[in-house]
């Protein structure tokens, strides 16, 4: 089977995408930008318990060290291209993603639960021809970030008193 790039880096493919890293990963990261290790902490903190869109978000890490990461970083965020609620409760977002593709993410409610169905890929190598997911191909796996922020872009949506209670990988 082919293998297909995954790799934490923008559109661009010259900054890092720290959401898609590892607590080890994002202390590495920061050592080699000649940062104090602690900040790894507090950047991890402030991507995925305060879902920061910014390093200017971080309040708490220098001026100068929030201008070295915006120069090799960033903290990928999915664009919300459309939201579509259903008449049963179900939510379909569409996500376009740095690189100018687009994947689907489903919250789907039921009584006592409410799962999200998350995009592990754009395109779908089976091939089947009632859908037209399959007939992109596959294109290329999601990034650690890509799928992470999905589920984040959801819970923003439901905001207080909702919560996500399952999450499935859709994606062969």
């Amino acid at each position: 089977m082919e293998t297909l790039p995954l790799s934490p880096v923008d559109a661009g493919g010259t900054r890092v995408d720290l959401k898609g890293l590892t607590p080890e990963e994002l202390e590495s990261f920061v050592l080699g930008l000649g940062l104090k290790r602690f900040r790894a902490r507090q950047l991890f903190e402030w991507i995925h318990k305060h879902d920061a869109a910014s390093f200017e978000a971080c309040a708490n890490l220098p001026k100068a060290d929030r201008e070295r990461l915006a120069e090799h970083a960033v903290i990928g965020r999915l664009e919300v291209a459309r939201h579509q609620p259903s008449m049963d409760g179900t939510e379909k977002f569409l996500f376009g993603l740095a690189d100018g593709h687009e994947i689907e993410s489903v919250l789907i409610p039921d009584e006592d639960r409410l799962t999200l169905c998350i995009s592990s890929q754009v395109g779908c190598a089976l091939g089947c021809g009632f859908c037209l997911t399959a007939r992109m191909g596959l294109i290329r796996h999601l990034t650690p970030g890509e799928i992470v922020d999905q589920v984040y872009r959801a819970r923003a949506h439901l905001g207080e008193g909702r919560r996500i209670t399952n999450i499935v990988f859709m994606g062969m």
